[in-house]
């Protein structure tokens, strides 16, 4: 809702040029259909009703996946003319979140990358199912697209340091540190010591899942070391 999609792509080019490391590019784009409606308010910005905000997500997914192939596109909302770019627009698309329907058609219709939010294990399965379908039907290999998964990091290296952030993540939740672990474990996001976490990264892996992301809110680096470690560790023992 922010941008026009050739602006999207005029910045994830050039991102994605600064993130080089060793040649490499290592930036994604990754876009959504918007949600916060007070920051919308406030500077002023259209926040169309949800149907069509799924539309203009679509249409800007199709017309940067035409920017890709170096063709033209005509849509209800944005076109694009086919022109010798340069530099060429080469920068993967990523789309996520919890739906069941919409995203992950999206996703395996025009994207690289598919990110999918903590659902229960069954839940999870039927989205990447979906997600392999809608590849399918558009001519895309499924297996090429890569599968992740986003999580709040609570966890800790040993039992008593899990407890502590545990206890303190209860009181941002406003939750009871027992309540929350259940609704971690409904939720299969991967929490408390490395051996746990290990056994969780096993379950995803077998769904095809190979990259985490971890949401944590706060901007203390040590505090987010602690919260991270566990997971890095349970990663290299993996």
């Amino acid at each position: 809702t922010f941008r026009h999609p050739a602006v999207h792509a005029k910045m994830a080019v050039t991102l994605s040029d600064m993130s080089k490391r060793n040649g490499r590019p290592r930036f994604t784009l990754g876009l959504g259909t918007g949600w916060l409606v007070e920051e919308h308010t406030l500077f002023g910005i259209p926040f169309p009703a949800r149907g069509s905000r799924f539309e203009m997500l679509e249409e800007q997914l199709a017309y940067l996946s035409a920017l890709k192939r170096r063709e033209g596109f005509e849509g209800n909302y944005y076109r694009l003319q086919e022109f010798d770019q340069h530099p060429s627009f080469e920068v993967p698309l990523l789309v996520g979140g919890s739906g069941a329907n919409k995203t992950p058609d999206l996703a395996g219709r025009y994207c690289d990358e598919y990110n999918l939010f903590p659902k229960p294990y069954d839940d999870l399965e039927k989205r990447i199912r979906r997600c392999h379908r809608a590849a399918e039907k558009a001519g895309r290999d499924p297996q090429g697209i890569k599968l992740s998964f986003v999580a709040t990091p609570i966890a800790g290296v040993d039992q008593p340091t899990y407890r502590r952030v545990l206890e303190a993540a209860a009181v941002e939740y406003d939750r009871e540190p027992g309540t929350l672990e259940e609704r971690l474990t409904a939720r299969g996001t991967p929490f408390g010591t490395p051996d746990r976490i290990k056994d969780r990264f096993l379950e995803l892996e077998a769904l095809g899942i190979s990259r985490l992301y971890l949401q944590a809110g706060t901007t203390d680096l040590d505090e987010l070391e602690t919260r991270i470690r566990p997971y890095l560790e349970a990663s290299r023992s993996n």
